[in-house]
């Protein structure tokens, strides 16, 4: 409360000598200076410093780079003209980033006073990235602590299962989606789309507010008659079905609200020649699991399937037989939720397996590497895309 009062003192003192009341942040910051800004019934002579590239509704990636770039903030304080006599309020939660730590080292060189709105525990548990090596709360006049979390997050990773980390990724790049990883082979060239990740990142964010409180459970089952290595079919492949569920605490006889399924194929029932977008045997996965669950949200992750293929287990190239393979799947997934065992919050979540697995193909050494990416690269020069 002290630290409030004296922003206010500090803010009445400029605005009765003449001085005019500037206010800027980046990212989600940027919302302190419009809930200042525009105020009915508030004061009129309020300058916000509203950069469009430094707000979300462009990009959100783009705005996260931004803010981390050296020299901008200086472009704004001449741009928009701050003065001796002024003064400032500068929100950042973490503080650390170059544009707000700059922004405060520019006005304070004008003669401009700075007030900093920045969590103070975020801010001393991370490093700056400003040049200077400072953070904001270090170089302001006044610090008003929002006493916010590291992270921004107030939700404890220790309840219920949830993480500190939620790592999203496409289990394979040869159905990655080109505008999410960007060229990933000279051959096989592809533009970021800043807008997909946008979208992806705000559903992410969108579902926080319904994370709930878990009961998690894990089990290993059996199942054959999937894959096999692609190469020789008498070489070792991994023949379990990994299963984590998610279960309502204390009314577990409901069933699972959410499941993870791991198993180690390509989804490649279907070949080449389909052009159909499809999850391939995982429809049959999928639709095995709710026939005996009901609706059941389910995460399929493929696991570590190099030269696990179904070419030597599947029929035909069919939707039908895809669905067959994926059955199987899917009944090694329910025997292994009935005998489940609950996860110990000590030993955390078990993603080993027992068995024997053996390199079946030569690879380059790091120099080869290089060569033959040299030539790749040549040839696409020469070539493009449609030469391959």
């Amino acid at each position: 409360m002290d630290a409030i009062l004296d922003a206010s003192r500090l803010i009445c003192d400029t605005l009765s000598a003449g001085g005019r009341w500037w206010v800027f942040g980046t990212g989600h910051s940027h919302m302190i200076a419009e809930e200042f800004y525009g105020r009915a019934g508030g004061l009129t002579d309020i300058h916000p410093i509203l950069e469009p590239a430094l707000m979300l509704h462009e990009s959100l990636t783009k705005s996260t780079l931004l803010e981390r770039r050296a020299g901008l903030a200086d472009d704004l304080l001449e741009v928009h003209g701050l003065t001796r006599g002024d003064v400032i309020v500068i929100a950042s939660n973490s503080g650390r980033n170059a544009v707000p730590v700059e922004m405060a080292e520019g006005a304070q060189q004008r003669g401009v006073a700075v007030i900093a709105i920045t969590s103070m525990a975020h801010s001393r548990s991370v490093t700056s990235r400003a040049p200077s090596g400072k953070k904001l709360f270090e170089l302001a006049d006044v610090v008003i602590d929002n006493c916010g979390t590291p992270g921004d997050a107030a939700v404890d990773g220790e309840q219920g299962g949830v993480g500190a980390t939620v790592l999203v990724s496409a289990s394979h790049t040869h159905s990655a989606p080109g505008a999410w990883c960007g060229t990933i082979h000279p051959l096989l060239p592809a533009a970021l789309d800043l807008a997909q990740i946008d979208a992806v990142a705000h559903q992410i964010g969108s579902a926080l507010p319904q994370v709930r409180s878990v009961d998690l459970v894990q089990s290993v089952a059996p199942v054959t008659g999937v894959g096999s290595n692609r190469n020789d079919p008498a070489r070792p492949v991994d023949t379990t079905v990994g299963v984590l569920a998610a279960l309502l605490p204390g009314n577990h006889s409901a069933g699972p609200i959410g499941l993870i399924v791991d198993h180690a194929c390509h989804p490649t029932v279907l070949g080449p020649d389909s052009t159909a977008w499809s999850p391939d045997w995982v429809t049959g996965l999928r639709d095995g699991l709710a026939a005996s669950l009901g609706p059941v949200p389910v995460l399929f992750l493929q696991g570590a399937a190099g030269d696990v293929s179904t070419r030597f287990t599947r029929r035909c190239p069919t939707t039908a037989e895809a669905i067959r393979i994926g059955r199987r799947v899917a009944a090694g997934a329910l025997s292994a939720l009935e005998s489940a065992r609950p996860v110990d919050p000590a030993d955390g979540i078990d993603a080993h397996r027992a068995g024997s697995y053996e390199a079946t193909s030569s690879y380059a050494d790091a120099a080869e590497a290089r060569r033959l990416l040299s030539e790749l690269t040549a040839i696409a020069t020469l070539t493009g895309p449609a030469g391959t």
